[in-house]
């Protein structure tokens, strides 16, 4: 009898015993093609969570997993840099590292950021306290072509990584790199 083969990738592996057993590769084969998708998607997962290898369809879902919300306000340029940076940005928010990130990400280049002070320690009892007596904060952006630079999304984007309480200025100069 001269039966059409059926081509099963993982058949050869079963015992000796199957091997010509036609509905037993007929199975084998169905099963291999219905599975084939899946094991190339999870051979391919990580690749879905990698903002720089991600479909481009996908970028707003994984931007919303790392708490991003890419549907208001104004979009970062490099979304992709953004996303990948998001949880060691929220890990820092509220500090001058984190602004200065944030900054970074958002522009691609880092600003000077100066704040009043507040917190600090002296190895003499007594000391003065560091500082101003108020709260403030200096982000200085430097830029090449400062006109370029929206100041507005800097402002929003500073003022979203700083403190509540703590006003702040930002700065657009010429002469970054």
């Amino acid at each position: 009898m001269t039966a059409n083969r059926v081509s099963c990738r993982h058949g050869s592996t079963l015992p000796g015993l199957f091997a010509e057993d036609e509905v037993v590769q007929t199975l084998c084969a169905a099963i291999d093609e219905g599975l084939a998708p899946v094991i190339s998607i999870l051979d391919s997962l990580p690749a879905y969570f990698d903002p720089e290898t991600t479909r481009d369809d996908l970028v707003e879902w994984l931007a919303r997993w790392v708490g991003v919300d890419l549907d208001r306000g104004p979009v970062p340029p490099d979304r992709r840099r953004f996303i990948k940076g998001a949880v060691a940005l929220h890990a820092m928010r509220g500090t001058s590292e984190g602004i200065a990130l944030g900054v970074l990400l958002w522009f691609g280049t880092r600003p000077e950021v100066s704040e009043s002070g507040g917190t600090g320690w002296s190895p003499e009892g007594e000391a003065p306290l560091p500082g101003a007596a108020g709260p403030s904060l200096l982000v200085t952006l430097r830029v090449p072509a400062p006109d370029a630079v929206d100041r507005r999304v800097l402002d929003s984007v500073v003022a979203a990584l700083k403190p509540a309480h703590v006003p702040h200025r930002v700065v657009v100069e010429g002469g970054g790199s």
